[in-house]
């Protein structure tokens, strides 16, 4: 992890209070405080957290969910001035429901006719009467995990403001969608946090010095609580009031981080560069390196702030020419995505400091249908078939279709075909996809359906984000006896085995010979023989004692003294 030293500056604001008269109502709206401690709130910083319960963590394995999984819901409050576009709130209600915070019958009424005015569809609209204290529901609401119950479940954390209302919506939050609660006992913010959804995730040094530079206290309870194996805890380029890094930086995917860029002669330029030159330097939970778009922001454009729900990107944008290239920067990062810009309301517009993302919560499919399985990459030697797992996780607890389970694949830009998925254990499953002989690019997606009526892809976006690697060809046909006699390759014996095997062959001509053994999916594990032989009859031993059982390829490459290559495989199974 990268450790920088904290160096902060808070700035301090206050608003006056708003009163909405509804008929012999009256109330006064929760809306007076600004995303930054007020210089009152500056002199209570040790009431943070007064009311907060923790709990133990949960048990056996979690999963931390990222924001760019399925979404069921988002989270907001309602405000006047409200703090949303409408147009926006509209364009949420055709996918996802809106789930609206709002402070008594009258609020509600007002919130209810707002909506329904806007063209909203009220159907997807779920309000929730609960006091407040401001509108910043991504800072104040909670993470969320899958516990070891396969339940979709909410972790809070003591909200780094001296806002109790705000600070209980969590918990309230979980008893009214049905979820578990966990209270994680340490200082967070929402807007401070982004995870990957494997066990990676990041924030900036403001979370040290919220904690009293405790980083154990931090580690542990971000293991124990989310399953963080890796913490990415970085400088604040932008040197902002509130240190969030949601107003720089956004995960897209496991292995795409979009961040800031801003002109060389910005007073900020190098500090950007670090930040981006750190994460481009570090590898994503797939064990490949993250691929770091960069988006520009020369004025303190807020378009890291924007909001990735489902199938769709929700970008703020501020009537500048710089919108365009934001929009066109979304859309290269994340091919087939649904790209759409908003600006924000007059009396309550985006900052540098306090956007789209600021403003609201994602709340998961508490009945997804989990689509787990770390791509292919790069190249691969050549095998005959090479196998693909995938993990489908139906967290709704009705079983998956056993006929709708999907491998699909094009060769070489051929048209996309399809392989059934065949279960192994537990909720893996696999298939084995034939190789051409020539080799070449192969582009890839999974798609799996339930008995709850949900279908889902891998990944999200199915064959417009397929995943890409390459094949290496060889010369000949895989069939054994297809083979010129210029070597022999025997069965293995014994096969299946355990650990040990023989593998027999025979030179008829010389030449370089190289004899390795791969894993299925076509990863080299070892090289038994590489060097000339003359003709002759040889034996390798090949000892599988550090290996889980399973299939292996076994492939034997000749090179002549005259350049002719020929390369023959056989499968051999190890049994423990």
């Amino acid at each position: 992890m990268n450790n920088i030293v904290f160096i902060g500056l808070t700035l301090l604001f206050t608003f006056s209070v708003t009163t909405i008269t509804l008929g012999q109502h009256y109330f006064t709206d929760p809306n007076p405080l600004p995303k930054e401690l007020t210089a009152e709130e500056m002199l209570r910083l040790d009431e943070i957290g007064i009311n907060f319960q923790p709990t133990p963590p949960p048990s056996g394995v979690i999963r931390n969910i990222a924001e760019f999984e399925r979404n069921e819901a988002v989270l907001i409050r309602f405000s006047t001035p409200f703090a949303w576009p409408l147009n926006l709130i509209a364009a949420l209600s055709e996918h996802v429901n809106i789930v609206t915070l709002v402070a008594n019958r009258d609020q509600q009424s007002l919130a209810y006719n707002t909506f329904l005015n806007a063209g909203v569809d009220m159907d997807r609209v779920e309000f929730i009467r609960a006091a407040t204290n401001s509108v910043w529901t991504r800072d104040y609401g909670p993470f969320y995990i899958v516990n070891d119950n396969n339940q979709v479940s909410v972790v809070d954390f003591k909200y780094n403001r001296p806002r109790p209302l705000d600070d209980a919506i969590p918990a309230q939050l979980a008893t009214r969608l049905g979820m578990p609660f966990y209270g994680m006992n340490i200082v967070h913010t929402g807007g401070n946090y982004m995870t990957d959804g494997f066990g990676i995730s990041a924030s900036t040094d403001l979370i040290w010095e919220e904690n009293g530079f405790n980083q154990n206290l931090v580690l542990n309870n971000m293991a124990d609580f989310l399953n963080t194996e890796t913490y990415h805890v970085t400088i604040d380029p932008q040197n902002s009031s509130i240190k969030h890094i949601d107003t720089w930086a956004k995960f897209l995917d496991v292995d795409k981080i979009m961040i800031a860029r801003v002109p060389p002669s910005h007073p900020r330029y190098q500090q950007h560069e670090q930040v981006a030159s750190y994460f481009g330097n570090q590898t994503s939970a797939w064990g490949t390196p993250f691929q770091v778009f960069r988006i520009d922001t020369p004025n303190g454009q807020p378009y890291t702030n924007s909001l990735i729900v489902n199938e769709r990107v929700y970008v703020p944008l501020m009537n500048s020419t710089w919108d365009a290239a934001a929009i066109a920067a979304y859309q290269e990062a994340l091919p087939g995505y649904e790209i759409l810009g908003f600006t924000g309301n007059p009396q309550f517009n985006w900052n540098s400091s306090d956007a789209l993302h600021c403003r609201v919560k994602e709340i998961p499919d508490r009945g997804m249908l989990s689509l787990l399985h770390t791509p292919f990459s790069g190249h691969f030697d050549y095998v005959p078939e090479k196998e693909f797992h995938i993990e489908i996780n139906p967290i709704s607890g009705q079983p998956v279709i056993a006929d709708s389970l999907f491998l699909i694949y094009s060769f070489n830009d051929a048209p996309f075909d399809t392989l059934s998925l065949s279960p192994i254990s537990g909720n893996t499953y696999h298939a084995f996809m034939p190789v051409e002989a020539s080799g070449g690019t192969v582009r890839y997606y999974f798609y799996a359906a339930d008995a709850s009526g949900r279908q889902e892809n891998f990944p999200l976006i199915g064959k417009a984000g397929a995943r890409t690697f390459t094949i290496e060809g060889t010369t000949v046909s895989t069939e054994v006896n297809d083979y010129p006699t210029m070597f022999t390759l025997e069965q293995n014996y014994p096969n299946p085995f355990n650990p040990s095997t023989q593998i027999r062959y025979s030179i008829e001509e010389a030449g370089h010979v190289t004899l390795s053994v791969y894993t299925i999916d076509g990863q080299r594990l070892e090289t038994l023989v590489s060097g000339t032989l003359q003709p002759g009859n040889y034996t390798a031993m090949f000892s599988a004692e550090r290996y889980a059982s399973g299939v292996f390829i076994y492939r034997l490459e000749h090179l002549s003294g005259t350049g002719s290559r020929i390369v023959q495989s056989r499968k051999m199974v190890l049994v423990k």
